[in-house]
């Protein structure tokens, strides 16, 4: 709100910002979303890493869901159960630039 001159004083940074490309990681099978022991939100990761699975009702591997690109995990599917290909799994940042003040 400094910034647009609706609030006085000067305009500060908290912190660091990361500027990023938003990717949206579907599947391409139906079936049950398990994400990787290892997950974690905001982690770096390199492209390939496994971030979750997809498995049938038998437990059976069916797809892994894997990194697009270097980045960071943003978010994820929070319903175990991916009816279509397509259906959205996880929320994946390419991180462009980190700026720190």
């Amino acid at each position: 709100m400094r910034y647009l001159k609706m609030l006085p004083g000067k305009v500060e940074r908290n912190g660091r910002w990361k500027l990023a490309r938003e990717w949206i990681v579907q599947t391409g099978t139906g079936g049950f979303w398990l994400p990787d022991s290892a997950f974690r939100f905001r982690k770096s990761v390199k492209e390939g890493t496994v971030l979750a699975r997809v498995v049938d009702t038998y437990g059976e591997t069916l797809e892994e869901i894997k990194a697009p690109c270097d980045g960071e995990t943003i978010g994820m599917r929070t319903t175990p159960y991916v009816g279509l290909p397509g259906d959205h799994c996880v929320f994946f940042a390419e991180i462009l630039n980190e700026v720190t003040e």
